[in-house]
């Protein structure tokens, strides 16, 4: 009961909601650095962007979820050091378009693995 009643202190006093969630203090993701070359293949009625930079051995830079190839740009400038960095945008994410098919990230499955 002492819990709740300090909690309902807290939140009436405005204390508790002063607080900024921790992922409004992260700094902002800087711009990607220059590009050696930059495009869309078409795929469908899609087009897909990709970037590279750098020169070597591939590497082939895919986000992730709901983000798009700009979350890498802590990563490009020290693998393009050593490698060429493909950056891929998913379809539908970032400058990639969507298209008429219906995007489906889920229901992968497992077909070979070693």
């Amino acid at each position: 009961m002492k819990f709740i009643v300090t909690l309902m202190a807290a939140a009436l006093s405005g204390t508790a909601s002063a607080e900024v969630p921790r992922y409004e203090t992260l700094p902002d993701v800087p711009a990607l650095p220059a590009l050696a070359q930059q495009g869309v293949v078409r795929s469908g009625d899609a087009g897909i962007w990709y970037g590279t930079a750098g020169t070597g051995t591939p590497v082939i830079l895919l986000h992730g979820g709901r983000a798009s190839s700009l979350t890498w740009a802590h990563q490009v400038p020290a693998l393009a050091a050593r490698h060429r960095v493909i950056l891929i945008d998913s379809r539908g994410h970032g400058r990639s378009t969507l298209g008429r098919k219906r995007c489906r990230t889920g229901g992968w499955r497992r077909t070979s693995w070693p």
